[in-house]
């Protein structure tokens, strides 16, 4: 499995602990954050981690149709996580959200790259908007007719709630 946007690593390091057999590369475009996955998966001692230095907009093509799983857990407005930090409704503009569109956007379709012929893609936020989540994921779909969604019965948009946060999953299936 490639988690593309990984730090601080909890779900590669969840993904690892169920499948330990499972090769997990876990990676991030910041160095100190690479390390926090490391750091994780060392006190849960998870072996099967490999924590990466990686941009998930730049191609590697190492890792082209290698994965059976990808996960795309975008950087994105963090909407959804409001209620835990409320300083983001004091961090962000409407020109936030379209900037972090093209990246979450460029992630995506990046990654799909890297997904076997069959494989699984999965695009997730920890954000409420349609812009964010929907949109990204049906121009996506629309601009690469390799790819189908592939439901599961947590595929959607999760407002925040007593019980969790707010979030969008969406599980895409490479035919």
């Amino acid at each position: 499995m490639l988690d593309v946007c990984s730090a601080p690593g909890g779900k590669a390091i969840f993904v690892a602990e169920k499948n330990p057999t499972a090769n997990v590369v876990a990676c991030d475009i910041h160095p100190h954050r690479v390390e926090l996955i490391g750091a994780y998966a060392r006190r849960m001692h998870v072996k099967n981690v490999t924590p990466t230095l990686f941009d998930g907009t730049a191609f590697n093509k190492e890792w082209a149709g290698h994965f059976d799983r990808v996960l795309c857990d975008v950087p994105c407005s963090a909407m959804g996580v409001v209620k835990k930090q409320p300083d983001v409704l004091l961090n962000r503009n409407e020109n936030d959200i379209a900037a972090l569109k093209k990246v979450q956007y460029s992630i995506l379709d990046n990654a799909k790259n890297y997904v076997k012929r069959g494989g699984l893609l999965v695009y997730s936020t920890c954000t409420i908007f349609k812009e964010e989540n929907d949109d990204n994921v049906e121009e996506f779909l629309k601009n690469n007719n390799d790819f189908e969604n592939y439901p599961s019965e947590f595929d959607g948009q999760y407002l925040p709630c007593d019980t969790h946060d707010g979030f969008f999953i969406r599980r895409l299936r490479r035919k």
